[in-house]
């Protein structure tokens, strides 16, 4: 776990001195690159890997466990794979979705025999997992990450940073009133102020509203074309 694994994963191209990277770091990264820039560099792996490491989220993982016990889970928008990992090791079968290839690369690199897939090609869990992941996303995409998130999980847990977020703000009480809308048996905890975490339970596909089937051309009769022609 940790530093030994990224510098397997790099070889040559680890650089001791790059880690641990903290929150001010990463943000003066952020600023620089962009939010996407920043998500494809070597510096978020080594941020994520600090961010692992340093994490304590025994009381989301133990109110998981609760919530829903063993299962076959997905972590999307999953980083270097530390949320599905630590599950795993309570007896759920983790997969994992990242859109960012080199997070897709290394979680793989981790975990050989698990399902590594981009989101929009992941099956569906019966828990589908995103920590932080809606924000690596601008307001106007953020609920197509609440939607795809749904798609994959018969129950789904959406984490909501409430201070300073490194990546893109989230308003989280609009989140959470959407989210109550479309789906049912919505639950909303806060931890120590920092995280929301927004429970719900998803409808299976063939349930969620599917969109209008394109029409068809009609042939217009000699009558109906004269029509068209005065108006």
């Amino acid at each position: 776990m940790g530093w030994n694994e990224l510098k397997g994963f790099l070889g040559r191209d680890f650089e001791p001195g790059s880690g641990p990277v903290g929150d001010e770091a990463a943000r003066w990264m952020v600023e620089e690159r962009g939010v996407a820039g920043f998500l494809e560099s070597r510096a978020a792996l080594y941020y994520f890997t600090t961010a692992e490491i340093t994490g304590a989220h025994d009381r989301l993982y133990a109110e998981i466990r609760v919530l829903k016990g063993p299962c076959e889970m997905i972590d999307v928008e999953c980083g270097v794979g530390a949320h599905g990992i630590r599950l795993a090791r309570y007896g759920y079968v983790a997969n994992f979705a990242d859109s960012v290839a080199q997070f897709r690369a290394y979680v793989q690199h981790r975990r050989p025999k698990a399902a590594v897939s981009l989101p929009g090609e992941a099956k569906r869990n019966e828990l589908a997992l995103s920590f932080g992941g809606v924000h690596r996303y601008p307001p106007d995409e953020q609920w197509d990450h609440v939607l795809q998130v749904a798609k994959l999980g018969e129950t789904a847990i959406i984490m909501v940073h409430l201070g300073r977020p490194l990546l893109h703000a989230c308003d989280a009480h609009a989140l959470e009133e959407r989210i109550a809308d479309q789906f049912d048996m919505v639950r909303v905890v806060t931890y120590d102020g920092s995280w929301r975490r927004i429970t719900f339970q998803t409808p299976e596909p063939s349930e969620q509203e599917q969109p209008d089937a394109p029409q068809e051309d009609v042939e217009l009769t000699t009558e109906e074309e004269d029509l068209e022609q005065e108006d």
